[in-house]
């Protein structure tokens, strides 16, 4: 992709409820995004509701793709389209896929061999011991079996999220991190030296959203979907039925993504009883 074609990508991609699959449909009919933003004024005609074109020309008329590349060089955030070398393949294969990450932190790690560690919000009494012998096993599979090293992917939520990455951290794991939001902020706050942290040592933080936009519950979903996107296996440490733990566990089932669960809680003992792969880590022994 061109650097003028990006920055236009970069341009559409700001304008709320063009963002995602609108902009993937707009891109498909008219063939590259310099054509989306020449065709502005005729957007209505063929679909998009009258407050989505009038952003866009709007965007179109204050030249936004003029300055906003070097905007985003200025806050240490590269952007990787869905054409780009560093864009992970598999995500390339989910319905809805993301057309642009923003990404701070090195960005060839969007390439590597992730496995995404996730569960509940509400940590049990074992499972931050669960989280230390699930880290344990990857230290082991890091030094034996992938060549470019694994990795822990999750996002960055509280809970058994951020704990399986502060955990990977202690461990010399290599750490990515997914937001539901903008890269200028984090959600929760408290897990900003984490986030921090993770950049620190060499890390990744990733968004599918552009600077400025707050967490939205609907967002929380499609961060999942992208946690997923990026990963080579999921493992569930524990959660609950009709959580978004769940529903990652699912989309990772569908897409033909490696699922294991560790027994003990309500959630990962139904994923192995319909057939994920059991993780035993046996917390008290």
């Amino acid at each position: 992709m061109s650097d003028k074609e990006l920055a236009i990508l970069a341009s559409l991609n700001e304008v709320e409820g063009l963002r995602g699959k609108l902009l993937s449909q707009l891109y498909q009919y008219f063939g590259n995004f310099e054509r989306i933003w020449a065709g502005a004024d005729r957007l209505e005609n063929i679909g998009v509701g009258r407050e989505v074109a009038g952003k866009v020309r709007a965007h179109r008329r204050a030249r936004v793709e003029e300055s906003i590349c070097a905007r985003y060089a200025e806050m240490g955030v590269y952007m990787v389209p869905f054409d780009s070398k560093y864009y992970p393949i598999q995500l390339r294969n989910f319905s809805g896929m993301p057309m642009l990450l923003y990404v701070k932190g090195d960005r060839k790690l969007l390439e590597a061999f992730w496995v995404a560690v996730v569960g509940s919000r509400r940590v049990s009494a074992m499972g931050g011991e669960k989280v230390n012998r699930v880290v344990t096993r990857m230290q082991m599979l890091n030094r034996v079996q992938h060549d470019g090293g694994v990795g822990v992917v999750s996002g960055l939520a509280a809970g058994i999220d951020s704990l399986a990455q502060a955990e990977a951290l202690r461990s010399g794991l290599q750490v990515a991190a997914v937001l539901a939001h903008g890269l200028d902020m984090v959600y929760p706050e408290m897990n900003s030296k984490l986030c921090e942290e993770i950049l620190r040592r060499g890390g990744v933080v990733v968004s599918e959203h552009p600077l400025g936009v707050k967490p939205k519950p609907e967002y929380f979903l499609a961060r999942n979907r992208l946690v997923v996107g990026m990963s080579q296996a999921v493992i569930v440490v524990e959660g609950r039925k009709r959580s978004g733990t769940e529903a990652s566990a699912n989309l990772a089932a569908e897409m033909g993504v490696e699922v294991w669960a560790v027994p003990g809680s309500e959630l990962t003992d139904e994923l192995i009883a319909e057939g994920a792969a059991e993780i035993a880590v046996n917390p008290r022994g």
